[in-house]
């Protein structure tokens, strides 16, 4: 069986009509070569070729108007909406985007399929009248409601004026074109009166298409090739042959040409295969490919049922191939091109926000790490930008000023040009990103092709829509100005330019009408995907669309099942790929396309050899419950290094809560994240309160953060301190926020910040005036702070693991003081506290005293901190503490609680504390028992 081009050849040399007299019209340029090399093929030597064109091509030749642009129709449409608004607010522009192109298009259809705008506007408003009818004659319908109901009414004059506007301007749109070509017949043979005209290969058509060909078919100058196959043509109920009926109904076709009957009757191998991995799919067909010889690749094509997947297919595309023509291109919007004009349009909007040309910090981040700027850096520079990033998040720079960021000159070139406001001046905008473009363009290496092709296709597409802005456009925001722009660039594909006849082809499903081939590879073939489940932008119902002939979702979905069947006429082996990951809602379900290959076509031909495989990539990745690190002598000898060096009551609670989480922090020594807070998090508003707390306190302190004497010591704290303090507080901590946020006091005068500054200075308010009770109560017995942020160390040597090792124990004590000589040590937290936190039920257990007091360590959170502080301070002071709390900054009503020596003296506990800390490290020791998540706890950390 001949292929649909061969028997288009065949047709055309065994008819009577000289080639120079034929105009053959096809569905797509791609098809245009096919059908030359095989008419070169049938003669057997080289032709004066007839004309071939598109449809589309074809209607531009045959009219003499200007066809315009989507711009340059949506700015017309909207000269007409002002009228009948009469308004200049340029928020009237942003309303109108929302259903401006909505409208257009319908516009469109009315004209493509040749309906009568009167009737359908007037039938459209009769249902928008029906839908908000009111039952009471005593209502009357709202403002909003009369307003959009006299929208519909207005509609049939858009239509009229909008038209009466272009005909003034000596222009159309394509809708228009296909009516008025109907319309004037004579134009199809102004150039060429002996002209034929074949049309073949075309499946859905619109009313002024059908009306076309048969105008010519019935004049014996029109010839329709149609390509078919009796499977879906002849089965009324089939979605692939509805508008292959319909034509032939309209053109009263009863024996149509070249109908194939291949489907049913011929051989073919079909192959599913489903991926566990979207990616995967590409690694199926690149092993493909790697078992065919070069003879087979030239029968090969590759259909992209997703789009999406065209990066990692040409990344596993075999070496030996050669030669491989991408039909498809490679969308813009699929490029670094989409984050590029993001961030342009991010930075603009932020000056709108802040009202001032600051730089927020992401956006620099953005800037400088994103392709088009990297690929200017070397590998110097980039360390620069690096050290400037630290520096930002040390620092807690949120905003910055631009001007003043110290950068090397490409950098500072390219971010004068981001920061530059455009004041809706939109003329100068597109002036600012074309000469981006050309900065960036002209200074990336020739080894980076990519970039350099995505920007100079960006620029070619924003050439006419600067024509456009020149030519004038309305006052309208910088929203509506990112509609129309990205409307002009984001349709836009960068072409592969190679061989379209020979060696492997990879289109995409609108590429591949009219040619056929042996061996296709289908990847990506999902619901969703092929077919599409985009829904129609319409502003008319689909009952009403329906009663004029217009397109619904099924006559969509009907376009794609032909273009999909008519791939297996000649084809003899199919491999179809899908994606079984559930990456979101329904992602992972096969197309119904593979359904009924299955269950009907295969049921059908009994030739067809249907078989299903599934395929999934081998995966290193390990479950994080399932992570257990073994104690080798390296990991022991870490550890060593740790406690020798010195290590603090957090380490070993960390350990306890978790013990993987303490070998990723203390071993492996994996840090957070640092970053700027723009959000003041709960740690950091502890910090501020803390600091505040210091900086009160410090003249008071008889001790410095070594725990010397001071020379001048301070009298015992009295309530006019406190007093004094009251007033102070609210300024400082206004000073550690301001500093907290690279001294920007606008960062926390609203939103969130400024609920946590006001926050601070609540919960640090209740503190100084439950201090001024607490000292109330003394009764005038003095009270003195000894230290504030006192460094206690204390080095042990203990028998752990059976070997001698030195434990080096460290902490800063929040506060010590004392009242009438009794010690107190004090550690404040910024969270909630409970009695059980802090082991407050202390008292005599079954077993010693070491194990009560491990049994405490483990369980109580704060507990071991505790422990250790009193074991610090009375080995650098020789004197035992009287007690120990933790002060609650939200519970300050509770605070402090305490450990209450009930049964135990503190002396006892103190004295006991070796021992408990050298059952603590035997356990950590252990190497029977590896560093592995505790299953109690749910919450696992960024890193286990």
């Amino acid at each position: 069986m001949q292929k649909f081009v061969d028997q288009i050849a065949t047709f055309l040399k065994e008819s009577d009509i000289p080639l120079t007299d034929w105009v053959v019209i096809l569905p797509s340029e791609r098809a245009k070569h096919y059908v030359q090399k095989a008419l070169f093929e049938a003669y057997g030597k080289p032709i004066l070729s007839p004309q071939i064109h598109t449809i589309y091509r074809w209607i531009q030749e045959l009219t003499p108007e200007t066809i315009l642009d989507k711009s340059r129709l949506l700015l017309a449409l909207y000269e007409i909406h002002l009228k009948r608004e009469n308004q200049q607010d340029p928020f009237v522009f942003d309303e109108y985007l929302n259903w401006g192109t909505i409208l257009l298009s319908d516009f469109d259809e009315l004209d493509r399929y040749l309906i009568d705008s009167k009737q359908l506007f007037r039938n459209l408003k009769d249902i928008k009248e029906i839908e908000n009818w009111s039952f009471g004659e005593d209502k009357e319908l709202s403002p909003s409601q009369q307003r959009f109901l006299e929208f519909w009414d207005r509609l049939p004059g858009y239509y009229a004026e909008f038209n009466a506007l272009l005909k003034t301007k000596n222009a159309l749109y394509i809708g228009k074109a296909y009516r008025n070509v109907t319309e004037n017949p004579d134009r199809f043979f102004r150039d060429n009166p002996n002209a034929h005209f074949l049309f073949a290969g075309f499946n859905a058509l619109s009313k002024a298409e059908k009306t076309i060909f048969k105008q010519l078919h019935r004049l014996g100058r029109g010839h329709v090739l149609i390509n078919a196959d009796a499977y879906y043509l002849n089965d009324k109920n089939h979605e692939a042959g509805n508008f292959l009926r319909d034509v032939l109904e309209f053109l009263d076709l009863k024996q149509p040409d070249f109908v194939q009957d291949e489907l049913a009757n011929t051989p073919k191998k079909i192959e599913v295969i489903s991926c566990a991995q979207t990616t995967g799919q590409a690694k199926v067909v690149g092993t493909l490919l790697e078992n065919l010889t070069l003879e087979e690749v030239q029968e090969t094509m590759i259909l992209l049922a997703d789009e999406s997947l065209i990066v990692p297919l040409l990344q596993h595309i075999p070496a030996h191939v050669k030669q491989a023509n991408i039909t498809l291109g490679l969308p813009l919007r699929n490029s670094a091109l989409r984050t590029w004009v993001e961030l342009i349009f991010h930075i603009q909007e932020g000056f709108l926000k802040y009202n001032r040309v600051v730089a927020y910090h992401k956006d620099l981040m953005r800037t400088w790490n994103h392709p088009f700027v990297l690929a200017l850096l070397s590998d110097r520079e980039v360390q620069e930008i690096y050290a400037i990033e630290k520096d930002i998040r040390k620092w807690n720079r949120i905003f910055q000023d631009p001007s003043k960021i110290q950068v090397n000159e490409k950098v500072k070139t390219i971010l004068n040009l981001l920061y530059t406001p455009w004041k809706q001046d939109w003329s100068f905008a597109m002036q600012v990103i074309r000469q981006l473009n050309a900065l960036i363009h002209d200074q990336i290496p020739k080894s980076s092709e990519f970039e350099k092709a995505f920007l100079q296709g960006f620029d070619s597409a924003l050439i006419d829509f600067q024509n456009v802005i020149q030519e004038g456009i309305p006052t309208m925001s910088l929203r509506s100005f990112k509609t129309l722009f990205n409307q002009q660039w984001t349709g836009e594909s960068i072409s592969f330019f190679g061989n379209p006849l020979e060696g492997l082809q990879i289109m995409g499903l609108l590429e591949t009408r009219l040619l056929d081939f042996k061996r296709i590879y289908v990847i990506g073939l999902n619901e969703g995907k092929m077919p599409p489940t985009n829904p129609i932008q319409t502003m008319i119902p689909m009952d009403l669309r329906k009663f004029f002939e217009l397109p619904t979702p099924r006559e969509k979905q009907g376009l794609f099942a032909h273009h999909f069947y008519r791939l297996l006429h000649q084809c003899e082996e199919m491999v179809i790929t899908y994606s079984a990951a559930s990456e979101s809602i329904n992602s992972n379900e096969e197309s119904r396309y593979i359904k009924q290959l299955e269950l009907e076509l295969a049921r059908i031909n009994p030739q067809i050899q249907f078989v299903k495989r599934d395929y999934s990539l081998a995966s290193d990745g390990v479950k994080a419950e399932d992570v257990s690190i073994e104690k080798t002598p390296e990991v022991l000898s870490r550890m060593d290094e740790l406690f020798r060096l010195g290590t603090s009551a957090s380490a070993i609670k960390t350990y306890l809560t978790c013990p993987l989480d303490f070998y990723y922090k203390y071993i492996l020594k994996f840090g957070e994240e640092e970053k700027v807070e723009e959000e003041v998090e709960h740690n950091t508003f502890g910090t501020f309160i803390h600091a505040v707390l210091e900086e009160l306190y410090t003249p008071f302190s008889r001790r410095d953060a070594q725990g010397n004497l001071k020379e001048n010591q301070p009298p015992s704290l009295q309530v006019e301190d406190i007093e004094r303090m009251l007033k102070q507080y609210e300024y400082l901590m206004r000073q550690k926020f301001s500093a907290h946020f690279n001294n920007d006091p606008t960062a926390f005068e609203t939103g969130k910040n400024f609920l946590s500054f006001s926050m601070a200075l609540e919960l640090t308010k209740r503190f100084l005036e439950t201090e001024k009770k607490y000292i109330l109560s003394l009764n005038n017995q003095p009270f003195f702070i000894e230290a504030l942020e006192e460094r206690l160390e204390y080095e042990l040597e203990l028998q752990v693991a059976g070997e001698k090792r030195i434990i080096k124990l460290k902490g800063f004590v929040d506060r010590i003081d004392s009242v009438d000589g009794r010690i107190r040590i004090l550690d404040y937290k910024s969270g909630k506290v409970e009695s059980k936190d802090v082991g407050s039920a202390l008292s005599k257990f079954q077993g010693s005293m070491e194990e009560g007091l491990v049994k405490l360590a483990l369980e109580s959170k704060h507990f071991l901190q505790l422990m250790i502080y009193n074991y610090l301070y009375y080995k650098k002071y020789e004197i035992v503490p009287h007690s120990s709390a933790i002060i609650s900054f939200v519970r300050l009503n509770e605070s402090p609680f305490t450990i209450v020596a009930k049964d135990y003296s503190v002396t006892q506990i103190i004295e006991s504390f070796p021992n408990v800390l050298e059952e603590l490290l035997n356990e950590m020791y252990n190497t029977e028992k590896p560093f592995e998540h505790t299953k109690e706890f749910f919450n696992y950390c960024a890193y286990c």
